[in-house]
Parts: structure tokens; sequence; C-alpha cells
């Protein structure tokens, strides 16, 4: 199977909102989206997590099962297991790394954007003067 630098799919556990039980879902991580899917086969998402939104990535130690790690979004915190610890480190590691990567092309943005304004203020005082 090839796959693109960046991306990952697996089986992961997922804890619901508000049951609070553990169902495993197929999970996709391509771009900057998150999604997951009843099985491997389904076409549909249950849902799509824009990773753009995300505020963290890290181990989670709180839940009564092992492997887990948790997603920090505005609205909800996604709590989910892997298999094994490995596998769970792999998905915190590439998720960070998309997180970081949203945050330098945040930061580089921003740079260009006062950069603009810095010239624009230049401008009009070269045209005062």
């Amino acid at each position: 199977m090839f796959f693109q630098l960046g991306t990952k799919e697996g089986y992961l556990t997922k804890q619901g909102a508000f049951v609070k039980n553990w169902k495993q879902r197929w999970f996709t991580l391509n771009r900057y989206e998150l999604k997951y899917f009843k099985d491997k086969v389904s076409e549909e998402p249950i849902r799509t997590m824009d990773l753009r939104a995300c505020s963290a990535v890290q181990f989670d130690y709180s839940q009564e099962r092992v492997n887990c790690f948790c997603l920090v979004f505005p609205e909800r915190t996604f709590y989910l297991c892997a298999k094994t610890g490995v596998e769970a480190d792999e998905w915190i590691k590439i998720i960070r790394w998309k997180l970081v990567s949203l945050f330098r092309m945040n930061v580089l943005l921003w740079q260009e954007v006062q950069l603009k304004r810095m010239k624009g203020r230049c401008l009009s005082i070269q045209i005062i003067v």
C-alpha cells in the first residue's frame, strides 16, 4: 500500500461523547483532516475533525485503558486508544507534526501581514515627506 507523507490510517478505539462507551473506529488522516468511520469499508465518515481547530494532542493517562491519547478541540476533547504504545506514539507524532506545520504557517502568514503593514506605513510616510 502506498502512503503519502503525512498520512495515516488505522483502527483506534474512541470514547463516545455522551454515553462514554468505547467503540472501535477506522481513522484516516490526510492533510489537516482526521476522519473516522464505522469500519474500514464505510464510505461516509461519521465525523471529520479539522486539525486547524485542534490545540493539543498528547498521551492521556486519565482513562482506565492503556495506549490512550487525546485531541483537544474548543468544543470537545476526543479520547482515543491504540492497540499498542508504539501505534499511539505514531498517531501523536504525526498529528503533532501537522499542528506544528500549521503553527509555522500561521506565524509566516502573520509575519507577511505585519511586513505589508510596515511597508504601507513607510510608503505613506514617504508620500507625506
